[in-house]
């Protein structure tokens, strides 16, 4: 990839940078296909470099479905469960309130029946600015506390290759669903390269976004160009999808309040039906 782009050092090729950031254009791409066929000795598809647009995933392709890598073989493809069979909830990951940010601190909750309302993190709002104890106050609010995620606003942007820009730009419920998913595959024990290009479906049920309604105020317009894939919830199944390389079906489900029961139900239908 170096002596495509003429760089002089290897190391400095990002392994997950997109190649068109790169600088690659078409001829380089036909370039790059030319010198990896010559140096296998295999056949590959001339759309390689389109087809598999980061060093990352054109090496995985290349060690598992060129070279036919032992060491990392495509996971076996899912085939049709019975009707009464039952399905496995193998990896779990979450983010509630009061430091409940994995799912045994969760269970330590319910246990000790803790309460978990605080008061408004001075990150978010300043409660006095709309506090009044009376319930009959206009355009105020006679409540000061409430359940609130800790550290909702910091995001490893660099991680999920997201430019510190585009992260200003979108609803944190994109963020955590990254977040948590990544974790999800992690306690798992999924290794999320080996699922890219497999039929791995998602299916995501979200609620309201209030986040779009703040971004109205936002003088950076640079920052604001991401405001509609930032916020449309529909973003959210896909963005996950493509970080992961998956190729399965990827929908977005909003049935209101059973949301997330309704994309459970799908999920489940769809590894019933292979």
């Amino acid at each position: 990839m170096a002596q495509v782009l003429g760089v002089a050092a290897a190391e400095s090729i990002h392994p997950h940078q997109l190649f068109a950031e790169m600088g690659m254009d078409s001829l380089m791409a036909v370039q790059l296909h030319r010198r990896l066929q010559r140096a296998l000795g295999v056949p590959l598809a001339t759309t390689l470099a389109f087809d598999h647009p980061t060093v990352e995933r054109l090496a995985l392709h290349l060690r598992r479905d060129v070279l036919q890598g032992a060491s990392h073989q495509r996971p076996a493809e899912v085939t049709a469960a019975q009707p009464d069979e039952p399905i496995a909830i193998v990896g779990l990951a979450c983010r509630f309130p009061g430091e409940g940010n994995d799912p045994e601190a969760v269970w330590r909750l319910l246990q000790q029946q803790a309460v978990v309302a605080a008061p408004v993190p001075a990150s978010r709002w300043s409660p006095a600015d709309w506090y009044d104890p009376s319930p009959e106050a206009p355009f105020r609010t006679s409540v000061a506390r409430g359940g609130f995620l800790a550290e909702v606003e910091q995001f490893d942007a660099g991680f999920f290759h997201i430019s510190p820009l585009e992260v200003i730009s979108m609803d944190p419920q994109q963020r955590l669903l990254l977040e948590v998913s990544w974790e999800a595959l992690e306690r798992s024990r999924q290794d999320p390269a080996a699922l890219r290009q497999t039929k791995t479906g998602v299916f995501v049920g979200a609620g309201a976004n209030e986040y779009a309604e703040r971004l109205q105020d936002l003088d950076d317009q640079a920052a604001a160009r991401y405001a509609g894939t930032g916020n449309l919830p529909s973003v959210l199944a896909g963005r996950l999808s493509y970080f992961l390389g998956l190729h399965g079906p990827s929908l977005f489900v909003d049935t209101a309040c059973s949301s997330s029961l309704v994309a459970l139900h799908l999920a489940c239908q769809s590894i019933r039906q292979g």
